[in-house]
């Protein structure tokens, strides 16, 4: 990209506070219900990474306007990436706990 073009913004900038609020919850309580022995901060990001990509792909309204197995498809698929970006931390070879 040359200097005088224009960033395109990231997200449509249509959704309230309240539905990314809303999205992101319904995410984290599926992932919790579903995948109860993964870290909640992989459980965090993975759902960041879920919102992100919808509010990248898709306006607020679309979300009335588009067929349910459009949606689900682009979500499937969002999961995929999602998950494929997420990495565990590693485990300590040893406890930082100060000799006696």
């Amino acid at each position: 990209m040359n200097r005088t073009q224009a960033e395109l913004p990231r997200f449509s900038g249509d959704h309230t506070t309240a539905t990314i609020r809303g999205l992101w919850l319904t995410c984290y309580q599926s992932r919790m219900k579903y995948f109860p022995t993964v870290i909640p901060p992989i459980q965090w990001s993975y759902c960041d990474c879920m919102i992100d990509k919808s509010r990248e792909a898709y306006s607020s309204s679309d979300y009335e306007k588009i067929p349910q197995d459009n949606l689900s498809r682009f979500f499937e698929e969002t999961s995929i990436l999602c998950d494929a970006e997420m990495t565990t931390p590693p485990e300590p070879v040893r406890l930082p706990i100060k000799q006696l």
